[in-house]
Formats: C-alpha cells, sequence, structure tokens
C-alpha cells in the first residue's frame, strides 16, 4: 500500500481475510488508513485479519488497526512475522464505540519499532477489561525495540500480554499499561538493563489486575517500575533464573507513586548483620526503590524456599541493608515465619520510609522485637483509669512509656512501667485523669534499642459514647482485633462493606463500660478493601478500613 496523494481517512476491507506473504505500507500522506473498520451491517465475516509475513509500516503511514463508531465489536490482527514500525503512527484502535470487548494485536516474530508511535488515538477507559493488546506468542524468544519506550496512551490502557513459553527479551525500556501473564503458554520477559514500567495506577479490587496472573512460569526477569495511587496491596512480579520471587508493597497512603523493584538470584556482597539478627541469605536478595512520589510502603515477600543458614528455634524476618549493616524490619506491625527452617510462608516489614537493598534474615525468635496482643482500659472506681497490655511470648521489652492525650494527637508521658522476663501481662493506673476523653498510647522500649507504638485506647471520664478506635492489624488474612470504648453497658452491631459498599457480613455484640478488643472473622472476604462501621441504637459511631490479602 503507497499512496503518496491520499487525502482522507482510507478503510481496507480485510474482514476475515489472509495476506499469505508480507504485508507493506509505505504511504499513506499522514492520513488514516483504517485495516479493520466497521459497519453498520449484520452478517458480516469475522473482524479477523491474518497477515502470514512480517507487518512493515513506513514513511509517512497513519494505520489503525481498528475503527468504531457503532456497536461493540472484537478485533483481531495476527501477524505471524515480525511487526516492523517506522512509520507515523500505528494506534490499536480510533473511534469512541468501544468500552468492553478488545481490540488484539498478535505478533508471533520480533517487535521493531525504529520511528513514530505505537498507542492507542481512543480516550475510551475500561478498568474491569483489557481494551487494547499487544500480545506475544510466537515459538522462540522475541525481541521487543523501541524509539520511543512507550506502548501506551494518556489512559494507560494498552496491555502487553505473554503468550510464549519461550519468553521475550526488552532491547530497549518499555512503558505500558498493564503486563498481563494469563495466557496459557505465559512466559518469562527478561529486560537486562532496561526497565518494564507498568504505568496503570488503578487499585486491584477495582481493576482486571494491572499486573495479571504472573507465575513460576509467567514473570519478569528484570527490573519492574509500577505506580499506584492507592492503598490497596500490589505485586511488582520480579523473578531471575531461579524462578518466580514477587515483591508486595503496601503502601500508607494514596498519594501517587512509583516504585520499582529487581531480584538478584545471588547474595548480597555484604552479609555483615545487626543484633537481634544472626544472619541472612547467602543465595538471593531484592532491589526496592521508590522513583517518585511521596508514599511509604510496607515490604512483603514469600519464603521461596528453607533460609540457608537458619534453625528451627530461629524465626524469618524481612532485612534491611542500612549501608553498613543488614537490620530486621519487622517491627511491631510486620510478620514474621516461625521455624526459622520453614520452606514457606509470609513475611511482612514495618511501612518504610526508605528503601535500599531487602532479603531474608533470621534471628532468635525470642530476640524479636516486643509486640502487642492487646491493650485495654477501663474507668474504675474513685477517678482512676486502669490500663491493661499482654505482649507475645517472644518479646523481649526493656521498659514502657504510658502516653496520655486529651486530644488523640498530643501525647505526654505520664508513667513507666519496666519490662521483665518471661512475664507477659502488665499494668498502669492513671490517678490523675482528664475531664472527658482520655487518650492513651504505650511506647515499648526494646532490649535491642527497637522503639514501638501502641495503638491508642480512649477511655471516657464524663463523656458519654461508644468509640471504634482501632482495627489491628489493617492488613490481615484472616482475623483482625477491633478496639471499642463504651461508657455504658450496651449491644453494638457491625456493618463489613467492601469498596462498592456491598455489605458482605454483620455481627452483633454486647459491650461493657470500658475498653474491649472484638475480634472479627475475615478468612472467608475476597481480596480486597473493606469498610467496618459500628451502629448503636441505629446510630452510627465511626468507620474504619482494612485490607483483606
Amino acid at each position: 500500500y503507497n499512496c503518496p496523494n491520499q487525502a482522507a481517512s482510507v478503510s481496507l476491507t480485510l474482514l476475515s481475510r489472509t495476506i499469505k506473504g508480507n504485508f507493506n505500507i509505505l504511504g499513506t500522506n499522514n492520513n488514516e488508513l483504517i485495516l479493520i473498520p466497521w459497519f453498520s451491517i449484520t452478517g458480516l465475516p469475522n473482524r479477523t485479519v491474518n497477515i502470514n509475513g512480517n507487518l512493515n509500516i513506513q514513511g509517512n503511514s497513519v494505520v489503525s488497526v481498528a475503527h468504531s463508531d457503532g456497536p461493540e465489536e472484537e478485533y483481531f490482527l495476527n501477524v505471524g512475522g515480525n511487526l516492523v514500525m517506522g512509520g507515523t503512527s500505528l494506534s490499536l484502535f480510533t473511534g469512541t464505540f468501544i468500552n468492553s470487548k478488545p481490540v488484539k494485536v498478535s505478533v508471533a516474530g520480533h517487535i521493531q519499532h525504529t520511528a513514530g508511535t505505537i498507542g492507542v488515538s481512543s480516550s475510551v477507559v475500561n478498568e474491569t477489561t483489557d481494551l487494547y493488546v499487544i500480545e506475544l506468542n510466537g515459538t522462540s524468544n522475541q525481541n521487543i525495540s523501541t524509539v520511543t519506550g512507550s506502548f501506551d496512551n494518556a489512559g494507560n490502557q494498552v496491555t502487553l500480554r505473554m503468550n510464549n513459553s519461550a519468553g521475550a527479551t526488552l532491547m530497549n525500556s518499555l512503558q505500558v499499561g498493564r503486563i498481563d501473564f494469563s495466557s496459557a503458554n505465559k512466559g518469562v520477559l527478561s529486560t537486562g538493563s532496561n526497565i518494564l514500567y507498568v504505568a496503570n495506577a488503578a487499585p486491584n479490587s477495582v481493576s482486571s489486575k494491572v499486573v495479571n496472573s504472573p507465575s513460576a512460569t509467567g514473570y519478569v526477569n528484570g527490573i519492574v517500575r509500577r505506580r499506584t495511587s492507592s492503598t490497596e496491596p500490589f505485586v511488582l512480579p520480579t523473578g531471575a533464573a531461579s524462578g518466580y520471587r514477587p515483591v508486595t508493597l503496601i503502601p500508607s497512603s494514596t498519594t501517587t507513586t512509583t516504585f520499582q523493584a529487581t531480584h538478584f538470584n545471588t547474595g548480597y556482597s555484604d552479609l555483615s548483620v545487626a543484633s537481634p539478627l544472626e544472619g541472612v541469605t547467602p543465595d538471593y536478595y531484592w532491589t526496592i526503590d521508590r522513583i517518585s512520589g511521596t508514599a511509604d510502603a510496607a515490604v512483603q515477600l514469600s519464603v521461596p524456599g528453607q533460609v540457608t543458614g537458619s534453625q528451627a528455634d530461629y524465626a524469618l524476618v524481612i532485612a534491611k541493608y542500612n549501608g553498613i549493616d543488614w537490620v530486621n524490619e519487622k517491627g511491631s506491625t510486620g510478620l514474621s515465619v516461625s521455624p526459622g527452617d520453614a520452606s514457606s510462608g509470609t513475611l511482612r516489614s514495618q511501612v518504610q520510609t526508605s528503601f535500599s537493598p531487602f532479603t531474608i534474615g533470621y534471628a532468635l525468635a525470642s530476640a524479636l522485637p516486643t509486640h502487642l496482643v492487646s491493650f485495654t482500659g477501663r474507668k474504675a472506681a474513685k477517678e482512676t483509669i486502669e490500663l491493661k497490655w499482654q505482649i507475645t511470648d517472644n518479646s523481649t521489652p526493656e521498659r514502657f512509656e504510658v502516653t496520655r492525650s486529651s486530644d488523640g494527637v498530643n501525647f505526654v508521658k505520664i508513667g513507666s512501667v519496666a519490662g521483665a522476663e518471661y512475664v507477659r501481662s502488665y499494668g498502669f493506673t492513671d490517678n490523675s485523669i482528664l475531664a472527658g476523653n482520655n487518650y492513651y498510647r504505650l511506647r515499648m522500649l526494646d532490649k535491642d534499642g527497637a522503639v514501638t507504638f501502641s495503638t491508642i485506647v480512649v477511655v471516657s471520664n464524663g463523656a458519654q459514647g461508644v468509640y471504634l478506635n482501632s482495627v489491628t492489624p489493617s492488613v490481615v488474612q484472616g482475623r483482625t482485633r477491633l478496639n471499642i470504648q463504651s461508657s455504658e453497658n450496651t449491644s453494638m452491631q457491625l456493618m463489613v462493606t467492601d469498596i462498592n459498599g456491598r455489605i458482605v457480613h454483620k455481627q452483633s455484640i454486647s459491650l461493657s463500660n470500658g475498653s474491649q478488643d472484638v475480634w472479627l472473622d475475615v478468612s472467608r472476604f475476597s481480596s480486597g478493601v473493606f469498610q467496618v462501621t459500628g451502629f448503636v441504637k441505629g446510630v452510627k459511631t465511626a468507620t474504619l478500613r482494612f485490607i483483606k490479602l
């Protein structure tokens, strides 16, 4: 096709056609050439075009794979050879009337992008369906080179789909909207020193999975970068020759932020550790970086097999390299795995404000920082408030500082309780309580120097009401604990709703005067973001949010 005097948009009637050799598009005078048009006629052949050879676009060619302004249809362009793009633009779709059926370009050879742009002209957005798909479906390793570094559009709606068990290699860094490994053949995408950037920031609860179905046979071997603007957990599908080794990040704010991760199938150059760590694995590590934005995030890793050097009396934790030593990053909100010779499990760090190399470390279970099991308070006789708390068996507290606030923001120390070996229950009595609400928080100092804070407990003095104080943990797999403060003996109706406002659980509880903990079983919930709201006598008290993994 070579039309140097083309003066308007032209549609080719290639429906259900096969071009047995190469298809060369050499010039359209920068006017659109539509390969698969839409017709307002029923009974037409299916909207599939097969090119057995190469699709070669050059010169001042402007090419659209499909165009539609009418009822939705699916459009498929199958290229058996290479896709060579050296023209002005290649758009998967133009038009307005598409919102749930895809346009898919399948390529069996290499993608060689030397000039112009590859993307989508349409501004239609759909976060539940992959509308615009570039699929790699060869039988030998495919190369992707791109002069612009992008197969995407303004709405970050273009999906790169792996469907080649022989894999593919990035010759340049590449931005796409989504990455999909849901096809039967999957395949590993190797980046080398280049970067795969997944730019769609939609949360997983409302998308078709921005990173869809990575697994042991489908992941990114190299550098993965991903944008987020949600507090939902999201996956960076990293791996190496050893297999799929993903990183899950759990942001603490909705600030748009871009994170990056790489897995290395070798130990870090420096294996020195700081107490209480006894060692770190010499077999692998990850680098995790915050490229842009300001959101902090917890890091979550899976144990990929028994950790070299660890033993049964140890516990596994996430370790972070601080430039000198590897340090324990479990904190009071993270997850560890016991026994230390376990070959599977989920590890989570405390929220990270800075990022660097991470790996799996191990420490004596008895040496991990103090972890709070419960913290409650109640108003007692003679204008006093009694506080009680319990810690885990493997905690090693040095002391607890009791702090109080009248507004829940500004806390001052009002007392201290010494920690003791093998003591798991502690208490403190406040004999000079404030009028109204008294907010309490523990500052817990561990023997290894770690400092963590408890959740806030509210106890009323003369102020009537019921308070839904906290949900701990806020990222949960099985059960989570609600702390509730009541100024009277009453009952509360708990209602859990999903991100769309649908009721998924109801629970009635009895409350007594004071602070109490109530357990909420969410193990049967699907993954996503949920809200729990308390109602007393039909009146809403508060709503708290948690994430089910």
